[in-house]
């Protein structure tokens, strides 16, 4: 067995564990069901990532060769819909970025997600044959549009962080906040760690893919912590909060309940003179 296979291997392993986790714990939250679909495409572009190094031959290189970016680009579209989803969707789409709305920058990583995957999937111009090399093995090919891809990388970075940015600065509530800083923290890491070792090094000469789906396990499980923190918090802050308000109620009603015997009290004395406040009482509670 080829041992740089075995990261990915790892990974693909771990991220659907995650991925099932997260849906499990709450399959009718929004949330929930987007991050289940960022875990699951990262870990598909991880599977088949490691079957690409455990290839045999040339034939079975090239089948998985553009496997792991085609899911990698599908994700693009799940991982800008979630951070618009915890960061306050409605508000984050009518701000600027550059003069334009991010609402208009949406569509415009939606129309470019559809072009990377065309000339993925029809064409050598993004991903060219696969190469073989010792001892890595089977590793991607580069074409032509290699580096203008990036470019478009870069530019959903860029997005993505500044609605996250936004969406930390524009709320009051803690538990928001925390959630939006981890997810800011996991992406950035993910982003600066993926151009170093998916982009950065290879062109440089060093193939270490293998060691790339060490970004993808930090980002899922950085984001299903923050994820579900944000939904243990709620809970908590909910369950706090309806017990400070029954037990304002139950003082509220012992204090009315109190006036309403002294009221009464009160009354006796002009309706029943001789009647005594210990004898009142006894017919009150008799």
């Amino acid at each position: 067995m080829n041992p740089y296979a075995l990261p990915p291997i790892v990974a693909f392993a771990l991220l659907l564990v995650l991925s099932l986790a997260v849906i499990f714990q709450n399959a009718r939250d929004v949330n929930n069901r987007l991050l289940f679909a960022l875990c699951l495409g990262m870990a598909l572009a991880n599977g088949s990532s490691g079957m690409l190094h455990l290839s045999s031959g040339e034939t079975q290189a090239i089948f998985w060769n553009k496997w792991p970016y085609f899911f990698g680009v599908a994700s693009f579209i799940v991982e800008l819909e979630y951070i618009l989803q915890i960061s306050g969707r409605q508000n984050r789409l009518k701000e600027l970025f550059l003069r334009v709305p991010i609402g208009l920058h949406r569509w415009v990583i939606y129309v470019g997600v559809f072009f990377t995957l065309m000339a993925l999937i029809f064409t050598d111009l993004l991903i060219a044959p696969p190469e073989y090399f010792s001892p890595t093995g089977w590793e991607h090919g580069y074409g032509p549009l290699f580096i203008p891809y990036i470019g478009f990388n870069l530019y959903l970075m860029v997005c993505s962080l500044l609605v996250l940015y936004r969406g930390v600065a524009s709320t009051p509530d803690p538990i928001k906040k925390r959630i939006r800083k981890i997810t800011f923290a996991a992406f950035l890491g993910f982003d600066i760690y993926g151009f170093l070792v998916g982009v950065f090094l290879p062109f440089a000469g060093l193939q270490v893919h293998s060691l790339y789906s060490i970004g993808p396990i930090y980002m899922c499980l950085l984001m299903t912590y923050g994820l579900m923190r944000m939904q243990w918090d709620t809970i908590k802050d909910l369950k706090n909060g309806l017990e400070e308000t029954v037990a304002l109620r139950t003082q509220a009603l012992k204090n009315a309940n109190q006036r309403l015997q002294e009221a009464q009290i009160q009354i006796s004395k002009y309706i029943d003179p001789p009647c005594g406040r210990e004898d009142l009482q006894g017919r009150i509670y008799s």
